[in-house]
Formats: C-alpha cells, structure tokens, sequence
C-alpha cells in the first residue's frame, strides 16, 4: 500500500526492507527509489524475496461464476484497525479462503439513496486489506445493442453511489427496485440483459439527472458533453442503465458522460509544529490539484512554524491543498442532520466547532463551501470523522503529530425532509504538535 514496508529481522538484529514482496507485480522505479530513500542507512534494502502468501493472481474465480482481479499496481493493502464507535467493521462476508488469504464482500448502506455499494477485497496474512477489482458486466458500451434510445454510444459506464475513492465500489445496488420499476432496453456485447427505469420520473432517474446538472453548473461553459440536456433526453442517451447479476440483484450503473466527475473536493491541511521545523505530508489518495505542487512520489516537504505558515520552494502558504479519489473506503452515510437551507450556514459553523475547528480554519471551509450549499429547502449534513478519512485517504505526516482532526463534510439538497438518527461529534484537545484537515464531497459529485 501507500505506507505499508514489509521488514526482516535476524536474530542478530540486522533489518532488511523487502519492497518486493508481491513476486508477479509490476514497480515503479521513481516510488521505489523515492521510498528507498527514507529508510535508516542501517537497513538493507531486498528487492529480490518475495512471499508466495503476498503474491496474489491475477484474478480469483468466487461464486456464482464471477472472478475478481489483483490491482494493477503493487498493493499491500491497508492495515485493518480495530473497530470503534465510529467506524465499525465492515460487513465483511467471506467468499474464498486460500492459506492465510481470504477474498470478502463488503457491503455499505447509504440511508438517503436506498443504494448499497459492493466492493471486494484480499484480507492478507499481514491483516492488512487489498482492494480488488470485480465487474458484473462489461462497462464498455461502445459494442452494446441497444432496442431504443441512443444506438451508438462510444462511452464506459461506472457504479451509480457516492462517494471519491478508487477502491470503494465494484458495484452498487438498489435496495428498492422491482422488476415493475424497469423494462429491457438492450444487451451487452457479451449477451448480458440491459434495463432501464420505465418512468423518467422514478426518484433514481431525478436523482442522477439532477446531480449531473447541478454538476455542470459548476463547471465553465461547454466544458463537458450535454451540458443542457434534458430529462427526457437524459434518459434516451441511457444515464441510468441496469443489470440484474447472477445473485438476482439490481445493479445500477451512470453512463460516464453523464455522471458528475470528481473526486473528495479540496482537501485543506494545515500544520501547527511547536517550534518551527521540516515536515513532509503523504497522502493516501490519487492526487489530482494540487497547492503547493504535490509530488507523486514523495508528497509535500515543508518548513512548518507553530503559527501555522509554511514554506515551500521559498513561496509562503498558509495550508497544503489536494483533491483527488482517497485509496480507501468511502464511508455510507447511516446518520446526520437534517435541516432547512436558511439554517445549513449556520449549523455548519456550529458543528465544526464541536469538531475542533477554530477560526480561521472554520472561516476558511465557509468561504468555500457556503457558496455550495444545493438551491434546495431542506440539506443533508453527514460528518467523517479521523478514523474514517484515515482510511479513506491515510495521511503519513513526519515528525507524527501529537493531535490529528480531520473532518469531512458529504452534504445533499433535499426536496423533503428524511429522517436519520443524529451525528454525536467530538473534538479532540489540541495538544502539542497538530494538524488540521478539512474537505467535502458536494451533492453534486458521484463516484
């Protein structure tokens, strides 16, 4: 994974970094050689053993015909942490075991939508947790066969839930629909029947029209494919097409053209050392924007002052800026606040304060977002905690800071009041050494 060296050590105290455990992967020299630098001059560096229960296939053949595939880059994975309060264990149902390896299904519920993502995932002999690849159907449309709508549509389709991680989502299904709700439009290339909703009317259908118009409204002018285009256009070009898999279940999916793009949106990080020194920052995701320039290989080095300014190639900033999909989970949302759309200012402010959020950091994350709060009468606030954006997009800081708060806000336009069971947030105190995260994932934004 991003963080994760396996190391050897003799009896006679002598350590070696294995950074090839994975015998059929692929490196990359640049993050190799960017990762071999960090190690103590004492440590040996091993690129030749590997481990036969660290190299996996590359694909897995599960249940009900399906297989599942390895990353396409070497991944160790991500250490299982002990469940919390917060962040509980994923529903975690086992498919294949192999030795110390067991491949597993997870699944996360999203209250608002009715839609649950399905991912898949390698529990490693390390306890640490590999996301893998899985598809129910191709997602190139380009050879579909299609009885009405659009015919010739030279596009992919991807998972229709929220969400800006690569790993969370193989599939997503609804938890809703019936075979009433949907009527054959087409098969795949390889046979597979297609479906789409009968009524352009059905909550789904309004749903993904509409978060793919408020996305283009954020975007310049002519900048994407069917920047006007209809609901009943929408439909004919097939934004919202599904399958039903070999489990019997609906799986929805969003043609990419007509899908909002994006991933978490303008994460912000500041650092307050106590005393003014060198501090570099990792982060676990696929950074896109950057501010300083993040490097892919070695992330952001910094000079750090306790009042909060940094230094980097001789520029003053007062925080590190990324956006980009985490290499983690993407959190459900199972609970929040609901409230009127005169009241959502005001509420954000409050609870970023009962997160530990002070002023300016606060003032900061209003001057972006405020100014994104959906047109709609009522909004959904759901808050991410630490834990859930440190394995959504792990964050490596050194030196370690003593406080780490980190919180995200996933928010959505309602036409109507839902009703959720309560977020009860947290601030930690602020000691020593700290650091401060903020981001979002606006309504507009899909996986």
């Amino acid at each position: 994974g991003d963080f994760i060296t396996l190391f050897e050590k003799t009896p006679a105290g002598k350590v070696t970094a294995i950074t090839r455990p994975d015998g059929e992967a692929t490196y990359n020299a640049d993050i190799e050689k960017s990762n071999n630098s960090e190690y103590a001059s004492k440590v040996t560096i091993d690129t030749t053993t590997h481990y036969d229960s660290m190299t996996m296939p590359a694909q897995i053949l599960i249940d009900k015909g399906y297989t599942v595939k390895k990353p396409t880059q070497p991944n160790l994975g991500q250490f299982i942490l002990s469940p919390t309060a917060d962040t509980p264990a994923p529903a975690d149902t086992v498919i294949v075991t192999a030795g110390g390896n067991k491949v597993v299904r997870s699944e996360t519920k999203y209250a608002d939508t009715k839609l649950t993502s399905i991912g898949y995932a390698l529990i490693t002999p390390i306890n640490t947790r590999v996301p893998l690849g899985f598809q129910a159907v191709e997602t190139d449309l380009k050879d579909f066969g299609w009885e009405r709508g659009a015919t010739a549509v030279a596009d992919t389709m991807s998972p229709i839930t929220r969400g800006c991680s690569l790993s969370s989502t193989s599939v997503s299904r609804s938890d809703v629909l019936t075979t009433a709700d949907v009527q054959p439009v087409g098969k795949s290339a390889s046979g597979v029947q297609i479906y789409e909703l009968k009524s352009t009317d059905h909550p789904l259908m309004n749903k993904a029209y509409q978060e793919f118009i408020d996305f283009n409204k954020n975007e310049a002018a002519n900048s994407v494919p069917y920047q006007n285009i209809t609901k009943a256009d929408f439909a004919k070009e097939h934004g919202v097409i599904i399958i039903q898999d070999n489990y019997g279940q609906w799986l929805v999916y969003a043609r990419d053209q007509l899908r909002p793009q994006g991933g978490c949106a303008k994460p912000v990080v500041y650092l307050y050392p106590t005393t003014a020194e060198h501090v570099s920052v990792r982060v676990g995701a696929r950074v896109k924007v950057s501010e300083p320039n993040y490097d892919a290989a070695k992330g952001w080095s910094v000079w750090a002052q306790p009042n909060g300014l940094l230094t980097v190639a001789g520029k003053l900033y007062t925080s590190l800026f990324w956006e980009g999909p985490g290499i983690g989970n993407y959190p459900g949302i199972t609970e929040g606040t609901v409230v009127s759309r005169a009241e959502a200012a005001a509420t954000i402010r409050r609870q970023l304060a009962e997160q530990g959020l002070v002023g300016h950091e606060t003032d900061d994350f209003m001057a972006y977002w405020q100014p994104k709060l959906p047109n709609t009468p009522y909004v959904r606030l759901t808050w991410f905690n630490t834990a859930q954006m440190n394995e959504l997009a792990p964050l490596a800081i050194s030196p370690k800071p003593t406080t780490l708060i980190r919180v995200f806000l996933d928010f959505d336009g309602l036409d109507q009041p839902i009703s959720l069971p309560t977020q009860h947030l947290t601030a930690p105190a602020r000691i020593g050494f700290t650091a401060v995260e903020w981001g979002g994932l606006a309504n507009f934004r899909l996986k």
